[in-house]
């Protein structure tokens, strides 16, 4: 079965899976178009969300502050992490005005904690500029974490002027009056990104193909911790106390006669981690591939699908992009066990020819829209609702629709 679309305000669509799961990672799309923002679909942006309410951003297109506004499912002061996957515009340019707006509901005196940000190199100069142009006062800390990206060989960038970026940026930039912005002392290498471990979250990346140095991101969320069996550990001898605790942290114990018990022995696993991929822009997404270290299954793979068949093959590569053909590519070589979400798609096609693009493409494959939400668990359920939106934004676009 195919999702089908459902216009109706917190009415699901039908779905292949369970609609009653307990929700883990809530995906909601705030803006599915590329280059320029439609009628219906915003510049791309992406929010998920966690169980405890925290929530990560990635790319924050212009207007992505009025998307989350009109939300139901996020909240601007839940975010504490921003993902940009290059500097392009359309995934970009609404950085500086939701940083603004995170600023007015803090002060000096009491900042808050500091807000991540992951980018390509050149995104703590970009923040520099309009921030700092701007008379823009942030009084937390913003700790920006630059990635290293190689050029890819269609890019549109001068290899020269992006050493020349990197060389003017420094080590540490971190403003007088506010500390507004801390660059990373050096860009990081592919492979897992700084982040609080104790939380079971962790994300990645990897350089994708595109006409400016880009990254896909794969996030990574721990089941719960094993569960010990409490009567097979005193089986084996184990008694009751410390020893139990390192079980469940999946140590093994040495007992006093000498015996090792090992938490296999006692323990039930916990589920595996479930893991989701966002391609950014790419001509290749297949590349992600190569970063899922040995191996591991992606669950939810959003990926872009900027063209339709009427784009060859050789064109969208040449823009960076991907048509029908090649997003079925990557859908195939990832091989995700939930469902494929594509999205960034050309103001050129209609809510129908984006349907029909999904269609043709494998099981389980489903074109984004702007307020629509994933929800995905560890059993491997997910759920999609439709039109997320709040009820005066709901009952504002009503009224356009009404006097059009």
């Amino acid at each position: 079965a195919r999702l089908s679309p459902s216009p109706q305000l917190l009415t699901p669509c039908t779905c292949v899976s369970t609609l009653c799961i307990v929700m883990v990672v809530e995906v909601t799309f705030l803006g599915t178009s590329s280059a320029k923002p439609t009628a219906r679909r915003n510049m791309s942006a992406l929010a998920l969300r966690f169980e405890d309410g925290e929530t990560w951003l990635f790319d924050c297109g212009e207007a992505t502050q009025h998307r989350i506004a009109a939300s139901r499912t996020v909240r601007v002061t839940r975010i504490t992490r921003i993902f940009i996957s290059h500097l392009h515009g359309d995934h970009l340019f609404g950085l500086p005005g939701l940083l603004c707006t995170l600023a007015g509901g803090r002060s000096e005196e009491d900042p808050g904690p500091p807000l991540h940000i992951y980018g390509p190199v050149g995104v703590a100069a970009y923040l520099r500029a309009t921030l700092g142009l701007s008379y823009s006062v942030v009084p937390f800390q913003l700790i920006v974490h630059e990635l290293a990206v190689t050029l890819h060989e269609n890019s549109d960038v001068d290899p020269q002027t992006s050493e020349a970026v990197n060389r003017a940026l420094g080590a540490d930039a971190v403003a007088e009056r506010t500390g507004f912005v801390r660059a990373s002392a050096a860009p990081l290498a592919p492979g897992r990104l700084p982040c609080d471990a104790h939380t079971g979250r962790s994300v990645s990346f990897t350089p994708v193909p595109h006409r400016a140095p880009c990254v896909a991101y794969i996030v990574s969320v721990e089941g719960a911790q094993r569960t010990l069996d409490p009567a097979a550990a005193m089986a084996r001898g184990v008694p009751k106390g410390p020893l139990f605790g390192e079980l469940k942290k999946g140590r093994s114990v040495v007992l006093e006669d000498g015996s090792t018990v090992h938490p296999d022995q006692v323990c039930h696993p916990g589920p595996d981690p479930l893991r989701i991929a966002i391609s950014g822009d790419t001509s290749d997404a297949t590349t992600i591939s190569k970063a899922c270290i040995g191996g591991t299954p992606i669950d939810l793979f959003i990926t872009e699908c900027t063209f339709g068949s009427d784009v060859s093959d050789e064109d969208a590569a040449l823009r960076g992009h991907c048509n029908t053909a090649l997003a079925a590519k990557a859908i195939n070589v990832m091989r995700p066990r939930i469902l494929t979400v594509l999205t960034h798609f050309s103001s050129r096609y209609t809510t129908e020819q984006i349907e029909a693009m999904a269609a043709s493409c494998p099981e389980k494959t489903i074109a984004a829209e702007d307020f629509m939400v994933v929800q995905v668990s560890f059993d491997r359920t997910f759920s999609v609702w439709r039109n997320q939106v709040t009820t005066s934004h709901a009952h504002a676009a009503a009224e356009i629709a009404g006097s059009a």
